[in-house]
């Protein structure tokens, strides 16, 4: 879980741990900050938790694309770091080869100097809004920890498979994250993630979403892969994962809030 500190800071569990309060720590709260977490994840009762309940499952809810407009802000980044992309993003693919291998390429190999940008900045500025005025509510908590920078993701249409079945689990996250995935086109079939709805069932489906509609999933135990993209449209989607503020104390969150 890659984070940022942003409204309380939180020194025993990560000193870059990205905070999503409903309303803002004030700075003369911040001492005994850990303390009062530690307390709340002491009073949870065993870890074991009944991750078959929500938001430990699979569900799919709304939101207002004029008050968080991913798709545009999307395309302008996309614009921005290969201006001669064809849009709308769905047809992307029709650009020229050498366009999209370098939207591939620079969207494998983001660096801190591309922060820089503008277009950067003005997404990651409304992802922490979602956070704080659908996610929060949506979980029903008063913060949450959370990915600062989600995963952009594209499968051109005719593209093979982009990512292998597996369990974020396999990758040593925290057993506490829930995951948020959220496409700026509309997708289903093959232009679409493939999930399990629990785990272990093994009922493979695709996520069938609109854009304006958010996928949440628990990737740490369900099984999760893309197939190839035999369709006419490219898929462009974000995810991130987040951490209910009840659950940080027992999520063991590494130093520097960083899971591989």
């Amino acid at each position: 879980l890659k984070c940022l500190c942003v409204t309380a800071r939180l020194p025993a569990l990560s000193p870059s741990l990205s905070m999503a309060p409903i309303s803002a720590v004030s700075p003369a709260s911040w001492e005994g900050f850990d303390e009062g977490i530690v307390k709340i994840g002491s009073a949870l009762g065993p870890a074991g938790a009944p991750f078959s309940e929500a938001p430990f499952s699979e569900a799919t809810f709304s939101y207002c694309t004029a008050e968080f407009p991913f798709a545009v802000l999307v395309a302008d980044l996309f614009r921005d770091l290969v201006p001669e992309l064809r849009l709308p993003l769905e047809d992307i693919h029709g650009s020229d080869k050498s366009a999209a291998s370098r939207l591939r390429r620079m969207l494998r190999t983001a660096s801190d100097r591309e922060h820089k940008r503008k277009t950067v900045k003005a997404f990651g500025d409304l992802w922490r809004e979602f956070v704080r005025r659908v996610i929060l509510p949506h979980l029903g908590e008063e913060w949450v920890a959370f990915e600062r920078e989600p995963n952009i993701r594209v499968h051109f249409a005719r593209q093979k498979a982009t990512t292998a079945p597996h369990c974020d689990s396999d990758h040593f996250h925290s057993p506490f994250e829930v995951n948020f995935w959220i496409p700026v086109v509309d997708v289903d079939g093959a232009a679409s993630l493939w999930a399990e709805s629990s785990p272990g069932a093994g009922d493979f489906h695709p996520f069938a979403a609109r854009y304006g509609e958010a996928v949440r999933f628990y990737g740490n135990a369900c099984q999760h892969f893309t197939v190839d993209n035999s369709t006419r449209r490219t898929r462009v989607s974000f995810d991130a994962r987040v951490i209910r503020g009840r659950d940080v104390a027992r999520a063991r969150l590494p130093e520097g809030g960083v899971v591989r």
